[in-house]
């Protein structure tokens, strides 16, 4: 068991092996979709999936992002997550049904956390990985 963390002054999420680096997280449901958005610390800041591809969209920290802040040459998303079982997941209209969480790199969590789009062939080395929703 590992939890979601992020390290100061870095906008990735990567994975820690103490329970007291994880990150804490509050939602706010997006009503015309019925997904969630993901809240970390105050309601400025949200996860996102961001990537220059949708092979890899890393987890990342934005700060009250919307469509006029995304980085050039950049897919971002946010407010797209569901929580069912207790399992974080994305509803964003994508077809693929093979998407899967993602350690990208060694496996330590040091490289990211991504969503995989399961389909797409990637030079990055990935380790399939399960978020659960846990309450604090």
């Amino acid at each position: 068991n590992q939890y979601l963390t992020l390290a100061p002054s870095s906008t990735r999420y990567t994975l820690a092996a103490t329970a007291s680096s994880a990150a804490r997280f509050f939602t706010t449901q997006y009503t015309p979709t019925g997904t969630y958005a993901l809240h970390n610390s105050d309601d400025s800041r949200q996860v996102a999936l961001q990537g220059t591809t949708s092979v890899l969209l890393n987890l990342i920290d934005a700060t009250n992002p919307n469509s006029t802040n995304i980085p050039g040459g950049s897919l971002m998303e946010w407010a797209t997550f569901t929580t069912e079982g207790n399992s974080l997941g994305v509803k964003d209209g994508s077809t693929l049904a093979n998407r899967t969480w993602v350690v990208v790199g060694s496996g330590t969590g040091t490289g990211g956390v991504a969503l995989y789009d399961g389909v797409s062939n990637t030079t990055q080395s990935i380790v399939p990985i399960t978020i659960s929703l846990v309450k604090a």
